[in-house]
C-alpha cells in the first residue's frame, strides 16, 4: 500500500530552503493495523521515529540539512585567477539532491517503502521577508537564476567579485548586456557555477568579454534551462573604503564597498598574579602581570541607501560568514587577503518611515 503525506511544503516540485523549518507528516494508508515505526533514509543516514497518537509520523529536515549541508564552516576555498577561467563550480557547497527513502514497520510485519527526490539549497528565509518578498524567483527546480534576494548585483572595479547562478542543465549559459547587445557564451558543466566578473585586476576582467556601462546594465543571463534578467551596477570604485563580502541568504555571496570608516583598537587584561612577599623598599611590583589581550573593530556609517540596497544589506546582518578585504585594489586578489570577520551585537534600523533613502551604521 502507498504511504498518505501531508507537507508543509511540496517535497516533489522545487527547492527547499534547507535552513528553514521542512515538516513532513506521513501514516500508512493500510487500514486496520499498527504502525510500529519508521525509518528516513537521507543523504546515507537512517533516522528511527515513532508515530504520534493519532498515528501521523512527524520529521523536521533542518535539523539534519543545516549540518549536511555545511561541510567545512562555509569555507570559500575558490582562489580565482580570470586569465584561466572566469567560471568556478559552487554545487556542492550550494545544494544537495538526493532520493529520501521512507519505510513503515506494521505490526503484521509489512514494511511499506516510499520515496520522494528533492533538492536543497544552503539557504534560508527569515519570516517577515518571506512574507513580503518570496518569491523573488520561480524557485522551480528545472530553471535558472541567479543566487541573490533580488535581481540587483553591485560590482565595483578593481575588486574582485562575482555571482552565484543556479543552472539546472548544466549546459553552458550566456549572459548579454542589453545595455549594449553584447553577449557571450560561458563554458561550465557546474549546476551552480561562479562568474566571477573580476579577481581584482581592472586590465582583465570580465569586460574583456562583455563591457559594462558605468551606472547601470540590464542583463540577462540563460540556458536550455531559462532566462534571468537582473540589472548590474557598476561603479568606478576608489581605495578609499572597506570591502566586504558575505554568504547571502541564498548561499551565494554579496559584495560592497563601504565608506571609510573609524578603526579602534579594545584591550582588556588578562589578570595578574599576587607577587606581593617583599618589604616596601624590596617590592617593585606586587603583582605579576598575565598580559594584554586586544581586538581591533571598525565602524563605518553608510548613507543614501534604497530599499533594494537596503535588502541586500539584511543578509549581512543573519550572515553566517562576513569577510574583510585586505588585499590591494586594482591588483590580483588571494584567499589570504580575506580574513574572517563578525559583527557586534546591536540594534540597526533598517528603515526609516520619514525618510526615501536609508543609513546603516556598523
Amino acid at each position: 500500500m502507498a504511504l498518505d503525506y501531508i507537507y508543509d511544503k511540496d517535497f516533489t516540485a522545487g527547492i527547499l530552503l534547507a535552513f528553514n523549518n521542512n515538516v513532513i507528516r506521513y501514516k500508512s494508508s493500510t487500514a486496520g493495523v499498527t504502525q510500529v515505526k519508521s525509518e528516513i533514509t537521507t543523504n546515507g543516514f537512517t533516522y528511527t521515529i515513532y508515530p504520534d497518537l493519532n498515528g501521523w509520523f512527524w520529521f523536521n529536515f533542518k535539523s539534519v540539512k543545516s549540518v549536511e549541508l555545511n561541510v567545512d564552516n562555509y569555507a570559500d576555498t575558490i582562489n580565482p585567477n580570470i586569465l584561466s577561467s572566469y567560471v568556478y563550480d559552487w554545487s556542492s557547497k550550494a545544494m544537495l539532491s538526493e532520493t529520501i527513502q521512507f519505510k513503515i514497520y506494521l505490526s503484521t510485519g509489512v514494511i511499506e517503502t516510499s520515496s520522494r527526490s528533492v533538492t536543497w539549497f544552503n539557504a534560508y528565509a527569515n519570516l517577515i521577508d518571506y512574507k513580503k518578498n518570496y518569491p523573488l524567483y520561480n524557485f522551480a527546480l528545472n530553471t535558472l537564476f541567479v543566487l541573490k534576494q533580488l535581481p540587483l548585483v553591485k560590482y565595483w572595479a578593481g575588486y574582485p567579485f562575482d555571482i552565484s547562478i543556479y543552472n539546472y542543465s548544466t549546459t553552458n549559459f550566456n549572459l548579454k548586456n542589453n545595455s549594449n547587445g553584447i553577449n557571450y557564451t560561458f563554458t561550465t558543466g557546474y549546476k551552480v557555477p561562479r562568474l566571477f566578473f573580476s579577481d581584482g585586476r581592472t586590465d582583465v576582467s570580465i569586460e574583456d568579454v562583455i563591457p559594462f556601462n558605468d551606472g547601470f546594465n540590464n542583463v540577462t543571463a540563460s540556458s536550455s534551462s531559462g532566462s534571468a534578467n537582473f540589472l548590474v551596477e557598476k561603479i568606478t570604485s576608489s581605495c578609499n573604503g572597506h570591502y566586504l563580502k558575505w554568504m547571502n541568504s541564498f548561499g551565494g555571496w554579496n559584495y560592497w564597498l563601504f565608506n571609510k570608516g573609524n578603526e579602534n583598537i579594545s584591550t582588556k587584561e588578562l589578570g595578574s598574579l599576587n607577587n606581593d612577599f617583599q618589604n616596601l623598599a624590596d617590592t617593585i611590583s606586587p603583582y605579576l602581570s598575565l598580559g594584554t589581550e586586544s581586538s581591533n573593530s571598525i565602524s563605518f556609517i553608510q548613507e543614501n541607501i534604497t530599499q533594494d540596497e537596503m535588502l541586500i544589506l539584511r543578509d549581512l546582518l543573519d550572515s553566517v560568514k562576513v569577510f574583510l578585504f585586505t588585499g590591494t585594489p586594482f591588483t590580483k586578489a588571494e584567499n589570504t587577503d580575506w580574513i574572517e570577520v563578525s559583527l557586534k551585537s546591536g540594534t540597526f534600523r533598517i528603515s526609516n518611515s520619514r525618510e526615501k533613502l536609508n543609513t546603516l551604521s556598523l
